[in-house]
Order: C-alpha cells, then sequence, then structure tokens
C-alpha cells in the first residue's frame, strides 16, 4: 500500500534540511579571539549542560518507546499481512480495509517518529552551532597550570634558599673559624688520600708481582713437566726401538731357525714318503704274491687227490702266505705310525710359526703405539717457543721492558709474523663467513622460490589429476544421450585448457562420447596437456 500524495508531501516537507544558523557576528568572533576562557565560560554557563542533558534523557527515552512501538507494530503489520494471503478471495475483501487501515498508522507513526528526532536533532544543533572550541580554552589553561605549578615549585626553592641565605647570615660572625677549620680539615683529607693511593698502589704492585711470579711459576712447572715427558717419551722410544731390534733379531733367528727346522723336516719328510712308497710298493708286489700262492693252493687242493707229494708243498706255501700275511700287517702299522707322526709334526710347526707371526704383531702394534705417543707428546720447538713465552712473561711482569720494546722482547720477527699471520688468517675467515652468509641467504632465497614453485606445480598436479580422474569416469560410464553430454561438458573443468583450444576440446569429447573410442582417450588427453 502507498501513502497518499498529501501524506508523501507532508513527509518530505518534514523531512526538508533544516535552515543554516545565522553566521556568528563579528563582535562574537572579536570576544572569541580576545579571551576564548572567558567566551567558553559564558556559553556553558548560559548553556545549562545538565538541564539539557536531563532533556535529552527524556528524549533518548522517547526515542527508544518510539523504536520498541514501531518494532511491535511491524510484526503486528506482519502477522496481518500473513493472515491477509492466507485468506481466501472473499475474506480478503473484508479484510483488505483494516490492513489498509493498519498501513495508514503505521505510517503516520513513522512519520510522527522521524519528526520527533529531528526536531530533537535540529535543537541540540542550532543549541550547539554557535558553541566555542574548548580546546584552547583548555589547552590555554592547562598551559597555566603548569607555569602555575612550575611558579610554586620556584617559590619553594626560592624560599629554602632565604631560609639558607637567613642561616648562613646568622653564622657570619663564625665563619672564618669554620674556614680554618675546613681547610685543615682539607689537608687532612689529602694526606689521607695519598697514602691510600700510595697503598693501593703498593698493593696492586704486590699483587701483580705475585699474578706474575705465580704465573711464571706454573709456566716453569708446566716446562719441566714437558720436558720429563719429552726425557721420558725419548727414553720410552729408544727402548722400544731396542726391543724392536732384539725382537727382529729374535724374529730373524726364529725364522731361519725355523726354516733350517722346516729342510729337515722336508728332507725327513722325503724319506719317509720314499719309505711309504717302497712299503707300499713291496705291499703290492707281496698281495700279488699272496694272490699268487691262494691260487696255487687251490690248484694244489684240487690236485690233493691225485698225488700225495703235493700236500707237502700246499703247507709250504700256506705257511709262507701267513708269514707274508704277517709281514703285509706290520708294515701297514708302520705306515699308520709314520703318517700320524708326520701330521703331529706338520701342526706343531704351524702353531709354532702363528705363535711367531702373533708375536711380531704384537712388536709392531707396540711400537706404532710409542710412535703415536711420542708424536702427540711436544716438540722440542713447542718446548722452546714455551721458554720464550716465560721469558717474555717475566721481563713484563718485573717491567723490565718498555712498550716500544715489546717487539725486540719478543724476538721480534717470529712473534710479527706470527700475530701477522693470524691477524691475516681471521681477515680471511671473517671474508669467508661474510660470503658464506651471502651464499646462505642466496640459496635460502632460491629454496623458498623453489618451495613456493613446488607448491605451484603440486596444486596444478592435484588439479590435472582431479580432471583426469573425471575424464575416466565420465568416458567409462559411456555417455549416450545429449542430455548426458551437455552436463558431462559442463562438469568438466575446460576452463584450465586455452580459451582457443575450447572448440577444439570440445568437440573432441563430443566425438569420443558419440563414437565410444576409448582407446584414443589417452592420446587425445596427451595432445591437450592433461597429464599432470
Amino acid at each position: 500500500m502507498e501513502p497518499s500524495p498529501a501524506q508523501a508531501g507532508a513527509s518530505d516537507r518534514d523531512r526538508s534540511p533544516p535552515p543554516p544558523p545565522p553566521p556568528p557576528s563579528q563582535s562574537s568572533t572579536a570576544a572569541t579571539i580576545s579571551s576564548p576562557l572567558a567566551v567558553v565560560c559564558s556559553f556553558w554557563k548560559d548553556f545549562d549542560l545538565e538541564k539539557e542533558r536531563s532533556g535529552l534523557d527524556e528524549q533518548g527515552l522517547k526515542i527508544a518507546e518510539n523504536q520498541e512501538t514501531s518494532q511491535k507494530n511491524r510484526r503486528k503489520l506482519a502477522e496481518n499481512t500473513r493472515d491477509f494471503k492466507k485468506a481466501s478471495s472473499d475474506e480478503k475483501l473484508s479484510l483488505l480495509n483494516s490492513l489498509l487501515k493498519s498501513y495508514q498508522e503505521e505510517v503516520d507513526n513513522l512519520t510522527k517518529r522521524a519528526k520527533f528526532g529531528e526536531n530533537a536533532f535540529l535543537n541540540i544543533y542550532q543549541k550547539l552551532y554557535e558553541a566555542p572550541d574548548p580546546y584552547p580554552a583548555l589547552a590555554s589553561m592547562t598551559d597555566q597550570d603548569q607555569k602555575l605549578s612550575e611558579l610554586e615549585t620556584e617559590n619553594r626553592k626560592m624560599k629554602l634558599e632565604l631560609e639558607e641565605y637567613r642561616a648562613e647570615a646568622a653564622h657570619l660572625k663564625n665563619q672564618q673559624a669554620t674556614i680554618r677549620r675546613l681547610e685543615e680539615r682539607n689537608r687532612q683529607l689529602e694526606q689521607q688520600m695519598e697514602e691510600k693511593v700510595r697503598e693501593m698502589v703498593e698493593m696492586k704492585q704486590r699483587s701483580m708481582a705475585e699474578d706474575s711470579q705465580k704465573t711464571l711459576e706454573a709456566l716453569k712447572d708446566r716446562e719441566r713437566s714437558l720436558q720429563d715427558q719429552l726425557r721420558q717419551a725419548t727414553e720410552s722410544v729408544k727402548n722400544m726401538q731396542k726391543l724392536h731390534e732384539s725382537a727382529q733379531s729374535q724374529l730373524f733367528e726364529l725364522r731361519t731357525q725355523s726354516e733350517e727346522d722346516r729342510a729337515a723336516k722336508e728332507v725327513e719328510v722325503s724319506l719317509l714318503m720314499d719309505e711309504v712308497e717302497r712299503a707300499q710298493a713291496r705291499l703290492v708286489s707281496l698281495e700279488r704274491e699272496k694272490g699268487d700262492l691262494r691260487s696255487q693252493l687251490q690248484t694244489t687242493n684240487e690236485d690233493a687227490s691225485k698225488s700225495s707229494d703235493y700236500l707237502e708243498s700246499s703247507d709250504i706255501l700256506e705257511s709262507s702266505l701267513n708269514a707274508k700275511e704277517k709281514i703285509i700287517s706290520e708294515l701297514n702299522a708302520e705306515l699308520r705310525n709314520i703318517e700320524s707322526t708326520l701330521s703331529s709334526e706338520r701342526e706343531m710347526h704351524v702353531n709354532e710359526l702363528k705363535k711367531l707371526t702373533t708375536l711380531l704383531t704384537e712388536q709392531e702394534s707396540a711400537l706404532m703405539e710409542l710412535k703415536k705417543e711420542l708424536q702427540e707428546r711436544p716438540t722440542q720447538k713447542l718446548v722452546d717457543d714455551l721458554k720464550k713465552k716465560v721469558q717474555i712473561l717475566q721481563a713484563v711482569g718485573y717491567n723490565s721492558i718498555e712498550a716500544e720494546d715489546w717487539e725486540l722482547a719478543t724476538n721480534g720477527e717470529e712473534m710479527s709474523k706470527l700475530e701477522a699471520l693470524l691477524l691475516d688468517k681471521n681477515r680471511k675467515m671473517e671474508h669467508e663467513l661474510t660470503q658464506l652468509k651471502v651464499k646462505i641467504s642466496e640459496k635460502t632465497s632460491v629454496l623458498e622460490e623453489a618451495e613456493k614453485r613446488i607448491v605451484e606445480l603440486t596444486s596444478k598436479v592435484e588439479e590435472q589429476q582431479k580432471l583426469i580422474l573425471k575424464l575416466e569416469d565420465d568416458i567409462l560410464k559411456g555417455y549416450s544421450s545429449t542430455d548426458r553430454r551437455g552436463s558431462l561438458l559442463n562438469d568438466w573443468d575446460i576452463q584450465e585448457i586455452g580459451s582457443s583450444e575450447a572448440s577444439e576440446v570440445i568437440s573432441s569429447l563430443v566425438l569420443l562420447i558419440t563414437v565410444g573410442i576409448a582407446p584414443h582417450y589417452e592420446l587425445w588427453v596427451g595432445n591437450h596437456g592433461l597429464y599432470g
């Protein structure tokens, strides 16, 4: 429902902007410039802020009450409108007048509410328009308060000084005696100070001498200990060299003896092997004779029935056969004994050789440890350098040289070269450190860029993999209708492909879906750059 034109005009007149307030007069401007504090005080005195505040409170309560009433009326109108919409056509005709009346009343109430708020605003606006700016007056008051506090502080100081001057004037009669007493006290204090300074200097010199003496003694002890260690190391090296030489000689003797024993054993073994071969050959011949005798015995037994003369010869053959078997068994036992003796002698020889090798290895390892210990111990050059440092410290501790003679006392060229080398090395290390820091920062920036690139590529790969999965899934489903084709094209994210290739991609997809050429799918995806 729209309001009538008359009501619209009335509301427009009510909402028209208020007339501008009259400009401030020249007299008020001059008064403000001349005495802003008085103008501010007179204005706010006439303004009566407490009274205006109570009026503003009433207006605020009224505005809040109007807002609450408007909310209730709006809810009621909404309910009536819903009832009107739900009613039938016949009921709507009967409810239309009451609904229009409710809307008209609400419009009138809103107009009154707006007019009330505008009047309240204009009222307070007109009262505050000519209000002077209180900031300059408050700032000047703050400055005056600060100056006043400074003046009060200065006044208190002046009072204290005045009291001091009065007290000093009261004691002017005793001033000469006080001056003499103070001068005497000053002389005493100066004497005490000189004595204390002298004592402190002596104590400092004694403490420095004691410290230098302790340091010198410690360095001398260190030198003596280093010399003892060097002497012990030298003696131990000499002893180990002697031990090594004796071990080498013993090892040489053992090797020569073992070689002689080995040669004798080899000769003995060769003799034994020859004897074994002869025994084996003899054994073979005896076996052969044994076989011949047995064959003869068998033939003899077969012919025993024919002749009794052969009985005696068969007994002889059997006895000789038994004797030969006994000889064979004895030879076999002797052969076994020789073989066992040979194996035991070989084992003893191998064990003895192992023991000698182990002893040689232990001697060599002990020699290497002694050499390593000797290398770790201080050298003669280090001892000489330590002596030089002790002499320098002794000279400095007892003030036997001056600062300008320092290079001569330190045997200048070596120490200056050492200091120059150290400074040069320090500068090089600082330069290398700076270069390394620059390289680290460059590598860090490159690493950050690479990580960003990796993140971008990973996201792109994930998107392309999703697109590939979607394509594979949709192609495997085998769309047949044009509606399904259209939904397929809408589902696929073809925006990631270049806009110039969009038509080609769509036509290729339609061809794939219509004809169903599944084997060409991977070829098509590769041609359009859809793989990650």
